[in-house]
């Protein structure tokens, strides 16, 4: 997906049409009349510009997953972290009572309580685990920044690495799904260089993850998984072609996979009869 940069300022440019005209069924994006989304649109058109050979669609397409992710943060900021509920002077009274009579609504608290449930890994009070160490900074930001400093882009396993580790530390990690992911990788890559196998760390990564979600997303890149692993990528893609590669590919991981069990289980017989003798030696 096509990237808006610079980020900090077209949030700011989105976010500020949101106070120009408020919709009074918009408690949430999904609410939002298309009338009102169109004028956002053309809000940040009059404001911003862009290479004619994209495409207005594709740039549309890019506002609007963006549009869609700040005004959910505008609404939280609005209710959930406005423990007074004070009205904010852009909103008419008749819309604040409006949205409010949702927001207090029992079928609406439940979900919302479901949902943070959910999002905080089952953690509903209290402080819930850190998922990455990022900060504020997107994992896009953090790419362009390791590049700088290394003089080379990173690897998307790399960015993983440094935004789910402890100080960035490469051992330390901030959850066990992490870990896991991690180890995988590190196991696979270690077969196939020992069986001379060329090594695609991107395939390699994409597999450890499984791949694109149900939300269509990377686990542990971000937003920067979908630059890095678009939606109608390789990965996904369902040509005959392509179909015939994946298949051809997942078979020869499969022979892999089978030779390296046979090679260990080879070893551990041969460990066994070492221990054996020793054993005999000793008595």
């Amino acid at each position: 997906m096509l990237k808006l940069l610079p980020s900090n300022t077209c949030s700011s440019i989105i976010k500020k049409s949101f106070l120009d005209k408020v919709d009074e069924n918009g408690y949430k994006w999904v609410t939002i009349s298309e009338e009102i989304k169109q004028f956002y649109w053309e809000e940040f058109q009059k404001k911003c510009q862009w290479d004619v050979a994209v495409g207005d669609s594709v740039v549309k397409a890019a506002w609007e997953h963006k549009a869609k992710e700040r005004y959910r943060q505008y609404i939280y900021d609005i209710s959930t972290r406005n423990p007074t509920r004070e009205k904010p002077c852009h909103i008419e009274q008749h819309v604040w009572n409006a949205w409010n009579a949702i927001w207090n609504s029992e079928d609406f608290k439940k979900k919302s309580k479901q949902n943070k449930k959910n999002r905080r890994k089952g953690v509903v009070g209290g402080k819930a685990p850190p998922t990455h160490n990022g900060g504020s900074a997107s994992h896009q930001q953090i790419a362009a920044d390791m590049e700088e400093y290394t003089g080379q882009a990173p690897s998307c396993y790399d960015v993983f690495m440094f935004t789910h580790t402890k100080d960035h530390d490469g051992k330390t990690f901030q959850v066990d799904k992490a870990k896991e992911v991690h180890e995988y990788f590190v196991s696979q890559r270690a077969d196939l260089a020992l069986l001379g196998e060329e090594v695609d760390e991107s395939e390699l990564f994409y597999k450890a993850v499984r791949g694109h979600d149900r939300k269509k997303r990377i686990y542990g890149l971000g937003s920067y998984g979908r630059s890095i692993f678009p939606e109608n990528s390789s990965q996904t893609c369902t040509s005959p072609e392509t179909t015939s590669q994946k298949h051809h590919l997942e078979t020869k991981i499969q022979k892999l996979e089978e030779t390296i069990e046979q090679q260990r289980t080879k070893l551990n017989v041969v460990r066994n009869m070492v221990n054996d003798m020793r054993n005999t030696n000793n008595q």
